[in-house]
């Protein structure tokens, strides 16, 4: 039988897991540092400060989180030397 190299096999995009890419590129570390921190700023700030749109408090944590991140790669640029 020969098999069609269009047709893909079920276990295709398991690779996608055990191979571990995501933690492997350096945009993809950042985007899980900035969500992750900005997620984290959330939690603290709505435990703080009672607010109606949570969406707004979120964006301002999201914002928030890629300016510490970005602050904090400089300083520790700057240190290296």
């Amino acid at each position: 039988m020969d098999k069609d190299k269009n047709q893909k096999n079920v276990t295709d995009g398991i690779s996608f897991f055990t191979h571990s890419d995501l933690f492997k590129k350096k945009e993809n570390i950042y985007l899980l540092k900035v969500f992750g921190l900005s997620i984290l700023l959330l939690a603290i700030s709505s435990s703080i400060f009672s607010t109606i749109d949570g969406t707004t408090s979120y964006f301002l944590s999201l914002i928030s989180s890629a300016l510490i991140i970005n602050g904090y790669d400089k300083v520790k640029k700057e240190n290296k030397y």
